[in-house]
């Protein structure tokens, strides 16, 4: 390896590989052998992209190993390209790395990628193999050709080369066998009948192998039933073994299946008197074998089929529906906004349509990738970090809201003012703003003079990001438009607790009336700042200063019934909230129920897409005619 990838005195190389698999060994000791800088990461820091990034980004590493199905979750994360700029190759093993994974990586991280292959028996990597984006791949990417000191041999059952066969490894990288595992031993180490080396041995892998014409190997699949999945081996044969000890199953059996392309999950079928309860034979299951080996989904049979011989017919056993994935009998619905929000992201990440709050992460079809996603989605969506590593304690829609709300509890206003005022979005909207822009009422101002110039009323506009949605949306409002900003806290402030939310209601209150406004005014927001405007607006509205127009996109509130300033609700035809399907637009009597004059209208687009390039236009248009009506 110090050969074909020789590292630098330069080099920094991040070990973040669990102690318990061996390629934690090549990342400790590569960089100490040969004089470059290892830097080690926080236990469980692996399973988290976001701290990989930042890591990556302070310490400067340049040499980096993943797991292919962990590098997926890595490059979905934010600014990759940005933050990545230190690393200089990119090493990947531990399960088969696919064509289109390699090819997205090469978009993202323009740096060298290597598949290496090896199992522990033979230290760590044997073969090794670089990416280039003009290789002609069908699947899988190669696995190479051998490293130094190593043998690989392709052989048939009767020991012999062949083209198309089982992979044998050879040389000093061999270990000496399995500890106090004679008989194991003796069945994958056998001595060197193919070539010279006499007294040396073979490791035989169980992976069955081909050349390519011109020499390079390729990865086909396993000779036995062995599947790895996200870089753990798996035995379906110990799994059907296991779940036919269950008193109510006859039979079983066990197969890796990709509903998604890439995504695979582990499936059981099982054949007994009745189906079982998901969550109570998970439970079970993992009473008796590994975590990590417990099925996604168990499907019950009546019988397993069999083919004429009587053996089990794996090709025909029956497609697993993951739309029923571990569901539950005992069902309890969302109550509370961070519970419907949660549950909706549960169910997003899930696949599954239904997610009661005491529905288990891991029984409803979740692993360790999949919980990374889930705390990424979480985080952006509220604004709380979770650590990944506490997914297995808050693994219930009420734990994680529970969680949630304590955390948010805690944020006193002084603390959410100090929150704010510092935040890099905060620092953010006032360079979106034009150079000759200040806070409008002094330093520390959070209302921002966007355009003080024309005739119109006022309008403020309380955003969420300042950098998508201020500059195009204050361009195409027109030069006569005044237009101030405020920032609705985004994701500083988040979930919407109440102390949180009336600390920054009341903050741009005393503002607007600081500004000694003669005219009626106008108030927009979007979602989270829709949700501070209507609070806004209602406030100044009892203080006695008219509101003389409203405009929400993609929220309601009840208290709305009692405006009777002009209002309007956008929502996006494709957004996935559809919260005005709650309030029932088309029944009979619900106009009348609004001492103003609302009006309803849909704009093209999904939530959080509005202010793209696609869909600002019509957006700006209709808030043009309601602000000319």
């Amino acid at each position: 390896m110090s050969r074909q990838h020789p590292l630098t005195k330069h080099d920094r190389v991040l070990q973040k590989t669990p102690y318990g698999f061996d390629v934690s060994i090549w990342e400790m000791f590569w960089p100490l052998a040969d004089g470059a800088t290892l830097v080690m990461a926080r236990p469980d820091g692996h399973r988290d992209p976001e701290y990989l990034l930042n890591l990556i980004e302070q310490e400067q590493i340049s040499v980096i190993h993943f797991v292919p199905s962990m590098l997926r979750e890595f490059l979905g994360a934010n600014n990759v390209s940005r933050r990545c700029r230190s690393l200089r190759a990119i090493f990947c093993s531990g399960e088969a790395l696919y064509k289109e994974l390699a090819e997205q990586c090469h978009q993202v991280i323009s740096v060298p990628l290597y598949n290496l292959y090896g199992p522990t028996e033979a230290a760590v990597h044997a073969t090794s193999w670089r990416f280039e984006p003009e290789n002609k791949l069908s699947g899988s990417v190669p696995i190479g050709t051998p490293v130094d000191n190593t043998q690989a041999y392709i052989l048939n059952t009767n020991m012999q080369l062949t083209p198309v066969g089982e992979l044998w490894l050879g040389g000093i990288g061999l270990a000496d066998g399995y500890w106090q595992r004679r008989g194991l031993t003796a069945a994958s180490f056998r001595p060197d009948t193919v070539s010279d080396h006499t007294g040396e041995r073979l490791y035989k892998t169980g992976d069955l192998v081909r050349y390519r014409p011109d020499g390079i190997i390729e990865y086909v699949g396993r000779v036995d039933s062995q599947v790895k999945l996200r870089g753990q081996r798996i035995e379906p044969g110990e799994i059907e073994a296991c779940l036919a000890l269950h008193p109510e199953v006859d039979g079983a059996a066990c197969a890796v299946v990709e509903p998604v392309s890439h995504d695979q999950r582990l499936v059981a079928w099982y054949s007994g008197p009745k189906a079982l309860e998901q969550r109570m034979l998970g439970n079970w299951f993992r009473q008796q074998m590994p975590a990590s080996w417990t099925p996604n989904l168990f499907v019950h049979v009546d019988h397993l089929p069999v083919t004429e011989n009587g053996k089990l017919d794996r090709a025909a056993l029956p497609t697993p529906d993951f739309t029923q994935e571990n569901k539950s009998n005992d069902f309890v619905a969302p109550t509370t906004d961070t519970e419907l929000l949660l549950s909706t992201i549960w169910s997003n990440i899930l696949g599954v349509e239904r997610i009661g709050v005491h529905d288990n992460f891991f029984d409803m079809g979740g692993h360790s990738l999949l919980g990374v996603r889930l705390i990424h989605k979480v985080e952006e969506a509220l604004g709380e970090e979770l650590p990944v590593t506490a997914l297995h304690s808050i693994s219930t829609v009420a734990n994680m809201a529970q969680l949630i709300e304590q955390q948010c509890d805690e944020d006193t206003a002084d603390v959410a003012s100090e929150r704010l005022s510092h935040s890099k979005e905060y620092r953010l909207m006032l360079a979106a703003a034009s150079s000759s822009t200040l806070p409008v009422t002094g330093p520390g101002s959070l209302l921002l003079k966007l355009h003080d110039n024309g005739s119109r009323a006022p309008l403020f506009w309380c955003f969420n990001s300042p950098r998508r949605e201020m500059p195009k949306l204050a361009r195409l409002l027109g030069s006569d438009q005044p237009i101030y900003g405020m920032f609705s806290g985004g994701r500083i402030l988040e979930p919407q607790t109440e102390a949180n939310t009336r600390w920054v209601i009341d903050r741009y209150v005393d503002e607007l009336l600081q500004l000694d406004i003669d005219q009626p005014i106008i108030i927009d927001g979007n979602c989270r700042g829709a949700s501070i405007a209507c609070g806004i607006a209602l406030t100044l509205v009892d203080l006695g200063h008219p509101v003389d127009k409203l405009c929400l996109l993609e929220h309601f509130d009840p208290r709305l019934f009692d405006y009777a300033g002009k209002l309007m609700l956008l929502f996006g035809r494709e957004s996935h909230l559809q919260a005005h399907k709650k309030f029932n637009w088309g029944s009979i009597g619900w106009r009348e129920r609004f001492r103003g004059v609302p009006d309803v209208a849909m704009i093209p687009g999904r939530h959080g897409f509005f202010f793209t390039d696609a869909n600002v236009h019509a957006l700006a248009e209709k808030i043009c005619s309601f602000l000319d009506s």
